[in-house]
């Protein structure tokens, strides 16, 4: 016996009970069939499942297998006969996003003749993906408008049973390869599509559909938007981020984005100016540390801690030192809430620095790599710099003794 579906005779019923049919256990969860269910099922063509209870027990999961619903269970409810409930805000969001979905792709098609090959439902947005040739936000702005046009409207959503007999009669907006007990849902003889989600009774339950974001994903389009419910939280979330802004700024809303420009470009002009100012520091750095060399047997070692340098801006002036000869260097980096070191030599030099390496990982618990001839590591201890590079200036003396 099939699970009857219930949800697509009446989306807008929140409770019902029903009868358990069969019961699994499976990784310490209950995979219960019931003979009818409210609950949709998991991206069932793309829509989001729904949430609620049996008897009480959250329901985890809903999906569908060779035509039943299967529930997943934390628990298995002691009566044969339950009491479903659903989580009616979940549901009406949801049928807000799957009806607005079909509303978007009738725009895209009645407007441009784009077909949407597949659609997406995500927790915070929806999206489709259509076979375009072009795309650009004046198409998308024609889209968003006549989409809302049908909302506003408040047109009636029709969803009724066919057969392959009948479906020629029909101008579906896309073939389908059902045979036999074909569902469409329906739009006011604007809109046919061949469907199994849950649907509003008119458009006007949808609320306010907003388009917002499009870009080519390989051949297609993918377009994102959101609805109703959804459509109100994305503009209380941006809403909020330009009062914010705008407040910070002390500007009106219609300055923000001129305002926003200024500060990137502003920003754009002091990196060029640090990048240039770094590049100097780097340079007079590597001569300082070249004067403050310690002599020993012939090899001048260079020894420091930093907090002035990150890691790539120290390799840097390492580099500069060891194109000369006779150098071995070990400079050590403070940096929030880890210590880092950085070994190096001249070419020129017979020098084991692996071993001082070796030795200055297994000292601080610490891990690194060989990056070509220079050797970094590090641990997750806060100011260590110092205290490594002074032990790693006597492993090199010592390793330059043997």
């Amino acid at each position: 016996m099939m699970t009857e579906k219930v949800y697509l005779e009446n989306p807008y019923l929140m409770k019902l009970n029903a009868k358990i049919l069969e019961n699994k256990f499976k990784n310490n969860k209950f995979y219960v069939k019931l003979n009818r269910t409210i609950f949709y099922p998991n991206m069932s063509g793309g829509q989001l499942g729904d949430k609620g209870s049996i008897d009480g027990i959250e329901v985890l999961d809903v999906y569908e297998k060779n035509d039943d619903i299967i529930h997943v269970l934390s628990d298995l409810p002691k009566n044969e006969i339950v009491e479903l409930h659903i989580n009616w805000d979940i549901r009406f969001k949801n049928m807000q996003q799957h009806t607005g979905q079909h509303i978007v792709s009738n725009a895209f098609s009645k407007l441009l003749d784009f077909e949407t090959i597949s659609f997406h439902m995500n927790k915070d947005f929806n999206y489709i993906d259509i076979k375009a040739n072009f795309l650009n936000q004046n198409v998308i702005d024609k889209i968003e408008s006549y989409s809302n046009r049908i909302v506003f409207s408040n047109f009636e959503i029709y969803c009724y049973i066919i057969d392959d007999k009948t479906i020629s009669k029909i101008p579906l907006r896309e073939t389908t390869k059902k045979e036999t007990d074909i569902r469409i849902v329906e739009i006011n003889k604007l809109d046919f599509c061949a469907c199994g989600g849950t649907h509003h009774r008119r458009t006007g339950e949808v609320g306010l559909i907003k388009l917002i974001n499009w870009y080519k994903i390989k051949d297609n389009y993918r377009v994102e938007f959101v609805c109703g419910v959804k459509a109100l939280e994305d503009y209380n979330l941006k809403n909020n981020i330009i009062t914010k802004l705008k407040n910070d700024l002390s500007i009106s809303t219609n300055d923000t984005l001129e305002a926003i420009n200024k500060i990137k470009l502003e920003l754009e002009n002091f990196k060029k100016s640090n990048t240039i100012l770094k590049t100097k520091l780097i340079d007079y750095k590597t001569i300082w540390l070249k004067n403050n060399s310690i002599k020993y047997k012939n090899i001048k070692i260079i020894s420091d801690a930093v907090d002035e340098f990150d890691l790539n801006e120290t390799i840097k002036i390492i580099n500069h030192i060891t194109q000369y000869n006779n150098y071995v260097i070990i400079i050590g980096i403070n940096e929030n809430d880890k210590s880092q070191f950085v070994l190096a030599k001249s070419s020129n030099l017979n020098i084991n620095i692996k071993n001082v390496f070796d030795k200055l990982l297994y000292s601080i618990n610490g891990n690194g790599v060989r990056n070509k001839n220079i050797y970094q590591g590090g641990c997750k201890e806060s100011n260590k710099a110092q205290s490594i590079v002074t032990n790693g200036l006597n492993l090199i003396k010592e390793e330059v003794d043997r």
